[in-house]
């Protein structure tokens, strides 16, 4: 499936957007999956054509304990980000999907050159036609989402052109907040709240740390100083073995989230952990008209 979403440069009619803004309110999710289809480190060469359902069994089946529980953990937030852009899309809710630069550069190879901790610079090659596939696939090319490009392939820099669009759309659609998501909290959703305090200071501007992420880097350092052994251990113990087929259902068919819901119980002490370690670095994104709340229903 094509990915067909307009861009901002392409929306023309504002009156057909307006039933989408619900609560005066515009979402923008910060490069959605982005440490499921470009932090590669811990996926196969051979799997970077791999669906969506297939980096998170990778993750999930991997064999080296002490990597295990960040691949849990990169699962668990890939899960997330899923159900978060699926209940929007059932909410009907103007979004805007700020991706990476140049995400259409080319469809089945991109470059994407990074920094090691030498710092040496690494080149990988990225499917993008597969994180495009999968958009469309989540989002069903529905009007309500809108796609917009970060300043920068790596960061969430919001450039002065993007800024000029959105500041167009919002006022043309009697926008009043901004709810931002996506990640990651250590640096690109951190530069796109910058972007939007520095211009929409008239606006109030939330971001939801339930429907943040964390880079590979943080899920390291993170489990590194929190998680014991045996937590680790307890953890792995509680996956149920059918869980393979509830993802890839849950994935293609929406009712069948609340399968998604009893494997997310199961693990409830790692997502407290989890979701009190994302409120915590949300609240180091700290400008002044911008808020952090732990969910949309604090708003």
């Amino acid at each position: 499936m094509e990915l067909k979403l307009k861009t901002l440069n392409k929306t023309k009619d504002f009156e057909e957007l307006k039933p989408y803004v619900k609560k005066g309110a515009l979402n923008i999710v910060v490069h959605p999956f982005y440490s499921t289809y470009f932090e590669l480190e811990n996926q196969k060469q051979d799997a970077i054509k791999n669906s969506i359902e297939e980096r998170i069994k990778n993750c999930l089946l991997a064999n080296d304990n002490e990597t295990k529980i960040e691949n849990y953990i990169l699962a668990l937030q890939t899960i997330k980000e899923y159900t978060n852009i699926k209940a929007i899309l059932d909410r009907k809710e103007l979004t805007i999907l700020l991706l990476p630069r140049k995400y259409t550069k080319n469809k089945r190879v991109y470059e994407y050159i990074g920094l090691t901790k030498s710092p040496e610079k690494i080149v990988k090659n990225i499917n993008v036609e597969d994180y495009l596939v999968t958009l469309s696939q989540i989002t069903q090319n529905q009007p309500n989402f809108l796609i917009a490009e970060s300043k920068n392939w790596d960061t969430g820099e919001i450039s002065k052109k993007e800024i000029k669009k959105l500041r167009r759309l919002i006022d043309k659609t009697n926008i009043s907040a901004i709810t931002l998501s996506g990640g990651f909290i250590d640096g690109c959703l951190d530069n796109a709240a910058e972007s939007l305090d520095r211009k929409f200071r008239d606006k109030s501007i939330f971001v939801i740390s339930d429907e943040a992420v964390l880079s590979h880097e943080m899920i390291n350092h993170y489990c590194q100083r929190s998680i014991s052994r045996n937590a680790i251990n307890s953890i792995i113990s509680v996956i149920p073995q059918n869980f393979f087929g509830i993802l890839t259902e849950a994935l293609q068919h929406s009712q069948h989230i609340m399968d998604y819901e009893k494997f997310l119980n199961q693990m409830q002490d790692l997502n407290k952990k989890i979701l009190s370690f994302l409120k915590l670095q949300c609240e180091s994104i700290s400008y002044p008209s911008v808020r952090v709340v732990e969910t949309r229903q604090c708003l």
